[in-house]
């Protein structure tokens, strides 16, 4: 589902928005092996980032770091699952309809 956000012009959010849309048209051309290169990326910057994620945490919900690391591994074990996959959920192949179709 998308949804169209009206935040008030030079609101923060508004001003990402605006910017990550437009690389929506290269993004969707991009190839599995570039999407994936994104996820391993961003999963190791996740991971540089964990002591600030560590304080994030525990001022917001009060986790301490080893529930914050089960957490990032939680996260991990996603990124390395769609790793796996992405490239077969890219295919072309058609996919048999759900029970809603």
């Amino acid at each position: 589902m998308s949804t169209v956000i009206n935040l008030p012009v030079g609101n923060e959010i508004r001003t990402t928005f605006d910017r990550v849309a437009k690389l929506v048209p290269q993004l969707s051309q991009s190839t599995a092996e570039q999407r994936i290169a994104r996820i391993r990326r961003l999963m190791a910057a996740t991971l540089a980032a964990r002591p600030r994620i560590y304080e994030a945490v525990k001022a917001e919900r009060g986790l301490s770091p080893p529930d914050v690391d089960g957490e990032l591994v939680m996260l991990k074990m996603e990124a390395g699952h769609i790793e796996k996959h992405l490239a077969d959920w890219m295919s072309d192949k058609s996919a048999p309809p759900s029970l809603m179709t």
